[in-house]
């Protein structure tokens, strides 16, 4: 495992866990969380070894879990220390195993599995895979690597073509990383009403749990409730009046956009056409009053 950082140490644990033997732990700098990782593991008793000096490797899986930037230059430096061709994956979500294509060269089968979840800690994100579906592609016994650690950590594996891993990557973020976005956006709405912030991130909570419950069970169309799946011109105008005094220019954008997404949804699951169309035009006005 080259680079046990938060979803690094997670896998690193949950694969431990599931009983897959770690031979070594290969830490760029942080030594004490990579001790911590080891010590933390049931059946392995890993090796510690600094990046740095790292000098060859003879594992015949080899999970790289750094940063981005970092992959293919690991690619490229691993090529030359590589003892025999062995897997190698990466965790990248926007990467595609092309990174890899230095240890592809070297005779290695290259893939990456990618972990659709929220991993903010190792320890307490080595519990979060099962459930979870993994994102994989690359070469074939990489891709049978894959789907074998995904079952072991009791994850769904799904494969998808190569040159569609950033387009994954992209819904990913719009379902996880937006939604903090927006929903922090809500938080600053509700602070508006002379609500500290605290208070209104737990007021909200109930209210966005609800909502992932109805999408687990409807289409988004079905899902959708509220001012756009009623298609009510009225409340948004009223909306529209407490808001534009109330919050920061970008905060009203954002708004406005997303209406336009909500009003087509609305509309596909048979919301009143006049409406639409009204609440269409009242975006538009709005958005170019905002310049």
């Amino acid at each position: 495992m080259i680079g046990p950082g938060r979803l690094g140490g997670a896998l690193a644990l949950a694969l431990d866990r599931a009983g897959w033997p770690l031979d070594s732990i290969v830490y760029r700098s942080n030594r004490r969380a990579a001790s911590a990782i080891a010590v933390a593991m049931a059946t392995s008793v890993p090796g510690l070894i600094a990046y740095d000096e790292l000098r060859h490797t003879a594992s015949p899986l080899i999970i790289i879990a750094s940063a981005d930037p970092e992959i293919a230059v690991i690619s490229k430096n691993l090529s030359r220390m590589i003892s025999s061709p062995a897997i190698v994956l990466h965790t990248s979500g926007s990467l595609s195993s092309d990174v890899l294509g230095d240890l592809k060269r070297a005779g290695c089968d290259v893939g990456s599995m990618h972990p659709l979840v929220s991993v903010s800690d190792a320890f307490l994100g080595a519990d979060r895979f099962r459930g979870a579906y993994f994102c994989i592609e690359g070469g074939t016994r990489a891709v049978d690597a894959a789907t074998e650690i995904a079952h072991a950590v009791g994850a769904k594996p799904f494969s998808i073509e190569t040159r569609f891993k950033p387009l994954y990557h992209a819904a990913a973020v719009t379902a996880s990383g937006h939604i903090v976005t927006v929903f922090d956006m809500a938080i600053e709405l509700l602070s508006a009403c002379e609500i500290d912030r605290e208070t209104a991130r737990t007021i909200l909570m109930p209210l966005v749990a609800s909502t992932v419950e109805n999408l687990r069970t409807q289409e988004p169309a079905a899902a959708l409730t509220g001012t756009f799946a009623r298609a009510d011109v009225e409340a948004f105008e009223r909306h529209l009046s407490a808001m534009t005094p109330a919050v920061a220019k970008d905060s009203l954008r954002l708004y406005l956009e997303i209406a336009e997404r909500s009003v087509r949804l609305a509309e596909s699951h048979g919301a009143d056409a006049a409406k639409t169309a009204g609440m269409r035009e009242r975006i538009s006005i709005a958005k170019r009053n905002l310049g």
